[in-house]
């Protein structure tokens, strides 16, 4: 009774021309949006990279630049100094005979050094070369 009932409908509904449709979704393929994605990654990855490598070439371009200016401001500074020490050096060696020389001066006039008079006379001959003395140290002490 109940396989006619059902054989009945089934009869009906090939018979009435009813058509049913159904909208599914069809299933996404997994592995393509993956391999779009991995793609997707390289790309970025890719172009990171030459951005970082022509961040770090330009940078020791400037780099490189900077430090043959400065290595060139070190060598004209270095004769520089050479050429200001040649000066000081003979300056030195001058001060050095006027000292010596003060001092013979000094040791062979000694007796005469009591007598008041001759004590002016060598204080008018000794103070400029002790003001030349003091006039090379301040020299020698001042920065070029």
């Amino acid at each position: 009774n109940h396989e006619e009932e059902v054989k009945g409908l089934q009869a009906q509904i090939a018979n009435s021309g009813l058509t049913v449709e159904v909208d599914a979704p069809q299933s996404q393929d997994l592995s393509k949006i993956l391999a779009d994605i991995g793609a997707e990654y390289e790309q970025l990855a890719q172009k990171n990279r030459e951005e970082l490598d022509k961040y770090w070439t330009t940078l020791i371009e400037e780099l490189t630049i900077v430090i043959a200016s400065q290595s060139t401001e070190i060598g004209d500074a270095e004769m520089r100094l050479k050429e200001l020490r040649r000066p000081v050096q003979s300056l030195e060696i001058d001060l050095d005979s006027l000292r010596n020389l003060k001092a013979r001066f000094c040791f062979t006039f000694r007796p005469w050094l009591d007598s008041y008079y001759l004590y002016h006379i060598v204080t008018a001959v000794v103070t400029p070369i002790v003001w030349l003395g003091l006039l090379f140290d301040s020299c020698r002490h001042r920065q070029w």
